[in-house]
């Protein structure tokens, strides 16, 4: 092929990539496009693709050529940065398999239904489980919704995920399935029917829920931009672990949603944040674990973001937290205390740490669960206690408790979890506390606490 001839393709494969990036959700910026104006640009591109294929005198189907070009075109990115050797693959790949794809082929066959077509059917199948008063068993209508919204959930997570005889469909199909969803504020409605749906069913929601949530184009992810527009998605998932059969599910949304930044500040700073205070505590011992997981990971996935917050909420958050330490629940206790440990030595929180080992009311709580029954439970507060014994600059009130207990503390701790002898960090760290608790020296003229 000759140097101009690729120079043509090359000016061709730009004005495709440049329709590419004007394509509802590929690209764009959340700028809502009806079905139609989809359909006509989806045309355009087909269009452009086959003039690019008659350059080589090829004749291939509407649903070949996309499926051809676009394993080497890369959408939203400068189309300078594609080699002529990759053009030259993609087109060679359209000739080898030339005549095997019938040219009036459709882009969805007759039995598959379109994205736009699914998600219009799982809304209205949604909307009609949402009449209904009650959905009690051999209720025909309750049945036939269900049955609806199940067999189009199904179709849908098939088209992201395929299946054991069918590869995901493409990225573009994909694309206009992620901007219906959009446009339909369908996510929302499926989260908050989810308690309708059935067992299965609410699985496939998680699964689509996640799969699009995990979508890039680029560095861009076009569902997490959504959903902030949309915090009421979150707020639905947050609110479903006060109800116990679709906890685990929102959960596992939730957790997906919290590895977003954007995301997991709309959470934190939401007044809803703190109902995890009480879902943590729940009575059904699956949903209170899975609440702690999705709470831990709220509060220390995004290192800056989480300190800022508790920063900003110290007093607000540690007056909930010290409920969760007093806790009646041993699970709560020792899930509370593990994580308290963790945020306090987490060098980004060094601020909140410093507030916290300040007050010797958490010092006098610390003590006193050094002596619970539950050596894992006196396993965590030493974690934490340990830190209020190596702060070089103790405040007055912390050194006069340290002071009173000396005797005690280093007899008490030189006892302390002896069966422990092959754990070395522990058994330095423990050395290393009956030091300094030894070297106290009260405070002398005004000045604060030093280890001598």
């Amino acid at each position: 092929m000759s140097e101009n001839s690729l120079e043509g393709l090359e000016n061709q494969l730009e004005l495709f990539c440049e329709n590419i990036r004007q394509i509802g959700i590929i690209v764009s910026d959340f700028q809502p496009q009806g079905q139609a104006v989809l359909n006509q640009k989806i045309q355009t591109l087909i269009s452009d693709l086959q003039k690019i294929d008659k350059s080589r005198k090829n004749v291939v189907g509407d649903i070949h050529i996309p499926l051809a070009v676009f394993d080497y075109i890369d959408q939203g990115r400068n189309p300078q940065l594609y080699t002529k050797d990759c053009i030259e693959k993609a087109l060679n790949k359209n000739e080898e398999t030339k005549g095997s794809t019938p040219s009036n082929m459709p882009l969805f066959g007759k039995s598959q239904k379109s994205p736009a077509e699914l998600v219009k059917a799982l809304k209205e199948a949604l909307k009609a489980l949402e009449a209904l008063k009650t959905l009690e068993r051999g209720d025909k209508k309750a049945e036939k919704a269900q049955e609806d919204v199940s067999k189009n959930l199904a179709s849908i997570k098939n088209m992201l995920y395929g299946t054991s005889d069918t590869e995901p469909q493409t990225d573009i199909v994909v694309s206009q399935l992620a901007q219906e969803l959009y446009n339909s504020n369908l996510l929302l409605l499926l989260i908050q029917n989810l308690n309708r749906i059935d067992f299965e069913g609410k699985k496939d929601v998680a699964q689509v829920f996640n799969n699009v949530l995990r979508r890039q184009i680029g560095t861009r992810s076009p569902t997490v931009e959504y959903i902030c527009t949309k915090p009421e998605i979150l707020f639905a998932l947050m609110a479903g672990y006060e109800h116990q059969e679709i906890a685990l599910n929102c959960g596992t949304m939730l957790r997906e949603c919290a590895r977003y930044e954007a995301l997991a500040k709309i959470m934190l700073h939401s007044e809803e944040f703190f109902n995890f205070f009480q879902y943590v505590e729940v009575s059904t011992f699956d949903i209170a674990s899975d609440a702690f997981s999705t709470f831990k990971e709220l509060l220390t996935r995004h290192k800056i973001l989480c300190a800022e917050f508790l920063e900003a909420n110290y007093d607000k958050v540690f007056t909930h937290y010290q409920r969760l330490l007093n806790s009646e629940n041993y699970v709560t206790r020792r899930q509370s205390l593990k994580l308290l440990g963790e945020l306090l030595l987490d060098r980004h929180n060094f601020t909140v740490m410093t507030k916290y080992i300040s007050n010797p009311d958490n010092l006098k709580l610390m003590m006193n669960m050094l002596r619970e029954k539950s050596r894992n439970i006196q396993f965590e507060a030493f974690h934490v206690f340990k830190v209020f014994v190596a702060n070089p600059n103790k405040p007055k009130p912390i050194l006069e408790i340290l002071l009173r207990n000396q005797d005690k503390l280093v007899e008490f701790l030189t006892r302390f979890h002896t069966e422990r002898s092959e754990d070395e960090q522990f058994n330095d760290e423990k050395a290393y506390l009956i030091k300094q608790i030894k070297e106290l020296k009260p405070i002398t003229d005004g000045t604060t606490s030093q280890q001598q």
